[in-house]
């Protein structure tokens, strides 16, 4: 019974599917598949394929599939019959779409739009890659209307992709790519543009590759290479109309999405300047928005930011001011609606405010605190001037429409970061100002002290991500270096947040749990976050001081910072603001945004709230108290935590308040690899040209080079000889009495001298320890001096985010050629093919240096200059490498930092030959660093050699030979390991030919091992 129920239900659902599809569609069905029957066939392979190519069957099988597409519609297309069909019409339009039978190429493409129109998000249920290669060569075909088709059927095969489909994604690509596709949709903008073909054909074919570039960021410099298409559109595209330029701004803020060509657009001033027109209220919303997104996708990097910054600031900033202004309706307390994506594009270009930099003052002349005030407020301020009470304020802010809200917390957050007391020299604006720190207050405590008795709880509990949003900008209110802002924003915190007592106590024990205790650590990242920023902002308010002590959260503090530094706790703010990091676009060759700079927000809020801290005379006592109690790290641990930041490459802003912090221990600067090089410069007496007489009787022999690098103000510059004198040419300078030449400068008795010694270690090494007799009397000659960070950080003064650090470098002495203290040349050998590298500006022969800069890094310059043999006394060194070497050598004397190869977009495009002259660089650096005994320069340059053969295919035969040349083992051995496993094939094709037998035996060991190891199915 059971058997005979199932299968009448069975019957009766069969019958109800067949009923569901119109009778005369069933007709055409079957017609269909009696016409596709005589093309579709199984190939070798057991798969089907069309392989008919008479045109008279052609023609009338994509006349019945166009009549039967026409019959379906969406409630029928997952009937099993109709999807059978569709199934077969996939692969009859797969081989029909590649003959080239002009009159039936046409109606195919009809139908194949047709019919990817109607599937829509179904096609995903297809095996669809397969026809994505005849449609993409087809993008080059002479006819029109065959194009057209095949780029609308190509768009809606993209759009449909799916993020699941990567196997299929991989197959389109490779289509695409082997099509030349791109290619293709270029040449028809450029008909489009010259007036050869139909202006309408541009937005669709530019629609086609906006999707292209979207998910395939490969694409995006060979289009920007493009220069006969990308050169003139924009600058001309008024006469095209407001759709035309509507696709022209889509591309460019598609191709901004790498890196390498954001930075290339943000230096076509012409270009960027007519972009930044289309901000104006003069064109439509959709352009508007546009242009935002382009300057929002233009300035995700620092470096970005400043190239557009020095030259449209002023007129970049007021289109994102004049676009975010006039939300809510003049004649009532009503949002526009159709003004909220423009007010939201506004505001991401706004986040430009992350950056340091000019366009800060831009935004406050141009009033971004009223702008701001009538986002948040809206209307309701405006009707309302004596707004001043607490509970008004939440119903403003919580009346007002909440889909921007954390927008303005990270604006507003961004914009105390990096401001100035100067910008509240007006009453007007310090009153918007307080009532913004008042709002973001207010809303911080609210969701910290959520309580469903209050009458906001609904709006409260639905706004997590905002907790983040505005807990971050308090934070960076109470840290602001504009006092102005922090001492207020303490005020109204203190008064918001005085009874938070037992939410504080809570708040420490928690984080005592997750931090030092043996519980797992919290999975919640966005809670882990909140909870540090609200301690930082609580550690900032003094009255709160004696509870954190007395809960030994300086010891907390230490256990995170421990486990930050040693990779345990990670995070990412693109993990826990989703909001600003929405769209679903692939991103490229961005290495400097503010998520990968900030990349651990944890640590930076546990290093502000131990800033508050180390201060107080009870901390260490606390913690060294209460450390054993609770398996804590003892103070060591923390110094030691805090000289690892500042010493290594952390982000400038952890360096910062690390820095700070190390201040409490009488630590002051930044150790640097170049620093500690330095440091036995300060005793080197016999190359110094300048003699310091202290007022103790003692003397001190200095360096000009070093002293005008760093400290200028030591030099008497009347008394310093001109440019085409030096102090160091031999007509100067006896070799057997070089002290008889040295200008001696006689100190003010007011010099402490103990200070200047400690001075003269900073301005050499870029960081002292200094203890507290010195502390006064070096913090005056610091002033002075006007060494401005040395006398920052003795006075204590809170941070500055966003600044760099100001670690021992003396680059700026290269620009200044032939100044007195220019003793040496560098000369580069003979090198009749010089070339640009993409990583230095110069391919000069050779480069105006300074003695004690190259002795005081290399041991091999050292022993030249102090042998006695002719050449330690010649004012030319002639140095066995390339121009492009050079350089890079120079930089790295002088910063310390080795300029490095970027394997992004615009590497993979040079052809191999620049790219191996590019990695010759790194072999000649590490064979010279290897004579010259520069083991730290060696090894940065072999790890950009090794990292490049390890990622790249391309060349590893002749780095081989190069590196072999070279006696470059570590680069031989890479190279031979990324080889081994092609063994077989170089053996055969004879590229192994000529080889030194000693590396072809090395290569055939390395693949015995590699086969061994390797499992068959690799």
């Amino acid at each position: 019974m059971k058997s005979s129920s199932k299968a009448g239900r069975g019957k009766r659902r069969e019958g109800k599917r067949k009923e569901e599809v119109p009778e005369q569609t069933l007709v055409l069905r079957q017609r269909l598949h009696d016409v596709l029957s005589l093309g579709i066939k199984f190939c070798a392979d057991k798969k089907r394929k069309w392989q008919c190519q008479d045109v008279e069957i052609m023609g009338h099988a994509v006349r019945l599939m166009s009549t039967f597409v026409g019959c379906i519609s969406s409630n029928i297309l997952q009937h099993p019959l109709i999807k059978d069909s569709v199934s077969d019409m996939f692969v009859a339009l797969e081989g029909i779409l590649q003959s080239e039978n002009e009159t039936v190429l046409g109606p195919a493409t009809n139908v194949t739009e047709k019919l990817f129109l109607i599937l829509g998000s179904s096609i995903r249920q297809y095996h669809y890659s397969d026809i994505v290669l005849p449609l993409s060569k087809l993008l080059s075909f002479h006819q029109s209307a065959v194009l057209i088709s095949s780029a609308v059927a190509l768009k809606c095969v993209l759009l449909n992709l799916g993020l699941r489909a990567r196997e299929e994604s991989n197959a389109i690509w490779d289509a695409i790519k082997k099509t030349k596709a791109v290619e293709s949709i270029l040449h028809i903008f450029q008909g489009c543009i010259s007036g050869s073909r139909p202006l309408d054909y541009f937005s669709e074919t530019a629609s086609l590759l906006k999707e292209i570039l979207l998910r395939w960021p490969p694409s995006r410099y060979p289009a920007w290479n493009n220069i006969k298409l990308m050169a003139g559109p924009v600058t001309s595209s008024a006469d095209y109309g407001s759709s035309v330029l509507f696709s022209i701004l889509q591309l460019y803020s598609t191709l901004a999405l790498c890196g390498d060509v954001a930075i290339m657009i943000s230096k076509r001033k012409e270009l960027v300047s007519e972009m930044v027109l289309y901000m104006q209220r003069s064109h439509p919303t959709n352009v508007r928005i546009q242009a935002l997104t382009v300057f929002r996708n233009l300035t995700r990097s620092e470096k970005g930011c400043h190239s557009l910054i020095s030259f449209c600031c002023e007129s970049l900033v007021q289109g994102i001011i004049d676009a975010m202004c006039g939300l809510w309706s003049s004649h009532s307390r009503r949002i526009l609606s159709d003004r909220m994506p423009l007010a939201t594009a506004a505001c991401q270009a706004a986040l430009i405010t992350q950056w340091s930099g000019g366009h800060h003052a831009c935004f406050w002349k141009l009033g971004i605190d009223n702008v701001l005030h009538d986002l948040l407020l809206g209307d309701y301020r405006r009707s309302n001037s004596q707004l001043d009470s607490p509970d008004e304020l939440r119903a403003a802010v919580y009346d007002n429409i909440s889909d921007i809200r954390n927008y303005i917390w990270d604006i507003l957050g961004f914009l105390v970061k990096h401001c100035e007391d100067s910008h509240f020299q007006s009453k007007e604006k310090a009153s918007y100002v307080d009532t913004l720190i008042h709002c973001a207050c207010l809303v911080a405590a609210d969701l910290m002290f959520m309580r469903s008795s209050s009458k906001y709880y609904h709006i409260l509990s639905s706004c997590t991500s905002e907790a983040e949003s505005v807990s971050r900008a308090v934070t960076m209110m109470v840290f602001s270096p504009c006092n102005y802002i922090a001492s207020r924003t303490r005020d109204i915190l203190w008064e918001t947040v005085k009874s938070g007592s037992n939410y504080l106590e809570g708040l420490i024990d928690k984080l005592r749990l997750s931090y030092v205790a043996n519980v797992p650590m919290p999975s919640d990242n966005l809670q882990m976050v909140v909870d540090l920023s609200r301690l930082a902002f609580y550690a900032s308010l003094p009255q709160f001081h004696g509870l954190i002590l007395q809960r030994s959260t300086s010891g907390i503090l230490t256990a995170i910072i421990n486990k930050c530094i040693n990779g345990k706790v990670h995070v990412h703010r693109s993990s826990i603001a989703p909001y600003l990091f929405s769209s679903n676009a692939r991103t490229c060759c961005w290495n400097d945004t503010e998520d990968c700079k900030a990349e651990n927000i944890i640590l930076l809020y546990s290093l502000q709230a131990l800033s508050q801290l180390v201060f107080s005379s009870e901390l260490v006592n606390n913690h060294q108290v209460l450390s054993s109690r609770f398996d804590m790290p003892k103070p060591q641990s923390l110094l030691s935590s805090l000289q690892q930041i500042v010493s290594n490459s952390f982000h400038r802003d952890l360096k910062w308040y690390a820095a700070y912090c190390l201040s409490s221990f009488g630590f002051y600067g930044f150790p640097s690899s170049l620093g500690t090089r330095m440091e036995s410069s300060l005793n080197e007496d016999e190359f110094s040209d300048l003699q310091l007489i202290l007022p103790n009787g003692k003397s001190q022999g200095v360096h000009g080079a070093i002293l005008m690098a760093r400290c200028p103000a030591l030099l008497p510059l009347e008394k310093l000889p001109s440019k085409d004198k030096t102090l160091s040419s031999e007509s100067d300078r006896s070799p057997q009495h070089p002290a008889a030449s040295r200008l001696v400068i006689h100190l003010s008795s007011n010099v402490d001298s103990d200070a200047l010694m400690k001075l003269l270690e900073y301005i050499y090494t870029g960081h002292c320890r200094v203890d507290d007799d010195t502390l006064k009397p070096l913090s005056i000659l610091a002033k002075r001096c006007n060494v401005k960070s040395l006398y920052d950080m003795l006075k204590r003064k809170q941070p500055r985010c966003g600044m760099p650090t100001p670690s021992c470098n003396f680059t700026q002495l290269l620009t200044l050629a032939g100044h007195p203290f220019t003793d040496i040349t560098l000369e580069a050998k003979d090198n009749e093919e010089a070339w640009h590298c993409s990583t230095c500006q110069s391919s000069l022969a050779h480069v105006h240096a300074h003695k004690i800069i190259l002795i005081s890094s290399c041991s091999y310059m050292r022993a030249l200059f102090q042998s006695g043999m002719q050449e330690s006394y010649s004012q030319v060194i002639k140095v066995p490498i390339s121009r492009e070497a050079l350089v890079r050598l120079v930089t790295w004397f002088y910063s310390g930092d080795l300029p490095k190869l970027e394997f992004h977009c615009g590497w993979t495009q040079m052809d191999s030959d620049r790219q191996f002259l590019e990695l010759l660089v790194y072999l000649e650096l590490s064979w010279l660093a290897e004579f010259w005994c520069l083991e730290d320069l060696q090894r940065e340059s072999l790890d950009v050699v090794i990292s490049c053969i390890e990622t790249s295919p391309s060349f590893p035969l002749r780095i081989i030979e190069s590196a072999a040349g070279l006696h470059q083992h570590a680069a031989v051995g890479a190279a031979i390991r990324r080889l081994a496993p092609l063994y077989p094939r170089l053996r055969d094709a004879g590229e192994l030919e000529g080889f030194d037998e000693a590396i072809v035996r090395t290569l055939r060991s390395e693949y015995v091992h590699f086969s061994q190891e390797t499992p068959p199915n690799y």
